[in-house]
Order: structure tokens, then C-alpha cells, then sequence
């Protein structure tokens, strides 16, 4: 019986001494698939990344060592299905960019950080032109509201009206009934005029135009005439879109249309920078430099002298 129990103890003992050795070659085949595995996947992304990893030929060497090492004797050993080959196909990297070595990415970089740096200066440039045409605008506005504020309008009307208002008490009937109709006109002429200043300074400038228009073409010897062309063309200069040409165009014909109008230094010193402002910088200085010479002790001769050491630079 001891015989017996001592036979069956050596028998146990030599199975768990073949068994030990067959399931630690398992494992080992295990890792070794999972090693090679996982040099497949560094090798090919070190290399290239666009052509799939095949592993079977190194997982079927170690299958056959190891029927070799522990089917011999033992029969058919099944090899559980979890160690079978494993081909592994890594993503492919579209445009080629995975063939790149390191020393072309790191150019490629120091490229692409160069292009934002120059797209953000140009940025930063066109910030600053958009911030310098609004302080022009603005500038604009201001002068012109300034012009508005001292508008000697009404004095130019109450010069007008006592000489009518003066007529001699013995003068026909005819002459009376005529003396109306003047003031009656003067008042229409004085309305438009009004309704085209108080248009610009709510910026319909538009509307403006339309009112100032109607000055000349209902009036054009007028008290208002020569005010109208020139505030015309201030309006053509200040609006958002600017028309220069308009502006210089109604300008010239307060200096060619009424020479004695108090307007004329004024318009004289606009037309010179709105030909600043066309890139004429030529005519811009000849002009400003006329006025200046013709106009010293005026404010429009003080202004072009100031323009010509500020802005003209040709």
C-alpha cells in the first residue's frame, strides 16, 4: 500500500514537473508575442508608419521551438488562442508627413512660427491705419462743429435787414409792396441755409447738401451763396466716404464765384489740403504756401503755414 501511494506521489510529482515547464514556455511565448509586438509598433513609427507590422513569422518560430520543447512526449500541446499571431496595421499619416525626418519638422515649424509672427505685425499695422483714419474723421467732425459754433450768420443777417427795414416813409406804393417780398425771400434763403447747417451737426450729410443746394439755386448772389459752396465742400471732405473731388470742385467756386466773400482765405486754405488728402502733394504745397503768402495775418494763412510744417513732406 505504501508501495502503491508512494508510486502514485511520484507520479503527481513528475506531472507538476512537466506541467511547470510546459506552462511557463506559455508564458514566455506570451511575452515574447507582446515584446515583439510591441517592437513592430516602435520600429515601424520610427520608420514609417504608412506599412502594417507583421509579427507572424517571429510568433511562429517561437510556436514550433516550443512543440519541439514541450510536445515531445507529450502529445499535440494546443496553444491557446490569445498567443496565435497578432498583425498589427498602425494608422496611416495622410501627406506624407510621417516619412519626415526631425531635422524637416523642425524646420517646417520655424517656418510656420515666422509666417504668424508676420501676419501678426501686418495685423497690428492695419489696427493702427484703422485707428488713424477714425482720429482724421473725428478731427474732421470737430472742425467742422467749431466753424459751426462760430458761424457769423446772424450778423450777416442783421446787416441786411436794416437797410431794408430803413426804407424812406415816402416812397410809392409800388416800392412798398415790394419791400415784403424781399424780406419774404431773405427769411427762405436764411431757412435753407440753417436747415443745411443743422443737418451737419446731426451728420446727415446728405440732407445737408440737399439744403445748402437749394441756397444756390434759389439764391445765387445771395447773402448765403458763398457759405453754401463752401460748407458743400467741407461736407464732401468730413463725410464717412469722402468725395475730394466734390469738395475741391464747391470749394474753387467760392474763390472764383465771389472774390469779396469772406469766405475766400478759408476755402483758399481747404483746397490746398484737400489736395493733400487726393496724394497731390505738389499742388497741395503751392497752394497752402499761396495762402500762407496771401493771407498772413489771417487765421487760414496761420493754418496753411502750420499744415506745411506738419504734414507736407515732399
Amino acid at each position: 500500500m505504501l508501495l502503491m501511494m508512494a508510486g502514485e506521489n511520484k507520479m503527481i510529482s513528475t506531472e507538476l514537473m512537466c506541467d511547470e515547464p510546459r506552462h511557463s514556455m506559455i508564458r514566455f511565448y506570451r511575452a515574447s508575442v507582446v515584446v515583439f509586438a510591441m517592437i513592430g509598433l516602435l520600429s515601424g513609427s520610427a520608420l514609417s508608419l504608412s506599412a502594417p507590422i507583421v509579427v507572424e513569422s517571429r510568433s511562429t518560430e517561437l510556436k514550433d521551438r516550443f512543440q519541439e520543447r514541450v510536445g515531445a512526449g507529450q502529445g499535440a500541446v494546443e496553444v491557446p488562442v490569445d498567443t496565435l499571431p497578432i498583425e498589427i496595421e498602425p494608422m496611416a499619416i495622410e501627406g506624407g508627413a510621417a516619412s519626415l525626418s526631425p531635422i524637416d519638422l523642425t524646420y517646417q515649424m520655424q517656418v510656420l512660427q515666422q509666417e504668424v509672427m508676420s501676419l501678426r505685425g501686418l495685423v497690428e499695422q492695419l489696427s493702427h491705419d484703422i485707428q488713424k483714419s477714425k482720429s482724421i474723421q473725428e478731427d474732421r467732425y470737430l472742425e467742422l462743429d467749431r466753424r459751426l459754433q462760430n458761424q457769423p450768420a446772424s450778423r450777416q443777417a442783421a446787416a441786411v435787414v436794416p437797410n431794408i427795414a430803413s426804407v424812406p416813409a415816402d416812397l410809392t406804393s409800388s416800392e412798398d409792396t415790394q419791400a415784403p417780398t424781399v424780406a419774404d425771400e431773405l427769411k427762405s434763403e436764411q431757412s435753407y441755409y440753417d436747415e443745411g447747417l443743422t443737418s451737419i451737426r446731426a451728420r446727415d450729410y446728405d440732407q445737408a447738401i440737399a439744403s445748402l443746394r437749394s441756397v444756390i439755386e434759389h439764391y445765387p448772389i445771395g447773402v448765403y451763396a458763398p457759405n453754401a459752396y463752401y460748407w458743400i465742400g467741407e461736407v464732401h471732405a468730413a463725410k464717412p466716404e469722402p468725395d475730394y473731388e466734390a469738395a475741391r470742385q464747391a470749394l474753387v467756386q467760392v474763390i472764383k464765384s465771389y472774390p469779396a466773400s469772406n469766405k475766400v482765405p478759408d476755402a483758399a486754405f481747404k483746397v490746398g489740403k484737400v489736395y493733400h488728402l487726393m496724394g497731390d502733394c505738389p499742388r497741395a504745397k503751392s497752394a497752402l504756401s499761396d495762402v500762407a503768402e496771401t493771407y498772413p495775418t489771417k487765421s487760414a494763412g496761420k493754418l496753411a503755414e502750420r499744415y506745411l510744417l506738419d504734414q507736407i513732406d515732399c
